[in-house]
């Protein structure tokens, strides 16, 4: 029983870690190819869209209006939500956006992308590194006078 505890431990540090680390070096890959082929343009609050977690986590998503340089109008919102609201509805805001995709498009904070990218990207570490102690930690495995005492059992 306690192995397995042990074995599922090690196996949700270990999954929780490479989630982190491949979520921030997704939304480090992301921004980074949009800041290369992307354009600044200025946009507008519409509206916050308020996400009510599970665990009572509140997060505020600013939804944003811009114009294209070709003339297009578009509404998008924002991947990066927060516990408090950063925006309200009529705040100017820099875009950015895909100049061959549009859609693809977010508020303009290297800053906040970086730092949160840096954030999950340590958090994945951090539980790999916790995985490893567990696993490697002496304690983890029975004795062999434990085991003897299971097969007499």
């Amino acid at each position: 029983m306690f192995s397995l505890m042990i074995m599922l431990l090690k196996a949700a540090f270990f999954l929780a870690g490479t989630v982190l680390i491949f979520t921030g070096l997704r939304l480090w890959v992301r921004y980074r190819g949009l800041t290369r082929r992307g354009t600044v343009t200025s946009g507008m609050v519409r509206e916050i869209i308020i996400s009510n977690h599970f665990d009572g986590l509140v997060l505020h998503f600013p939804v944003v209006e811009f114009i294209t340089e070709s003339g297009q109008s578009l509404r998008f919102k924002s991947s990066m939500g927060t516990n408090r609201p950063e925006y309200k509805a009529g705040d100017q805001v820099p875009v950015l956006y895909d100049k061959e995709n549009p859609e693809n498009a977010e508020i303009h904070s290297t800053s906040k992308f970086q730092k949160n990218s840096i954030i999950l990207i340590l958090a994945g570490l951090f539980f790999l590194i916790a995985g490893t102690i567990v696993h490697a930690h002496p304690g983890n495995e029975m004795s062999d006078l434990t085991k003897q005492e299971i097969v007499t059992q």
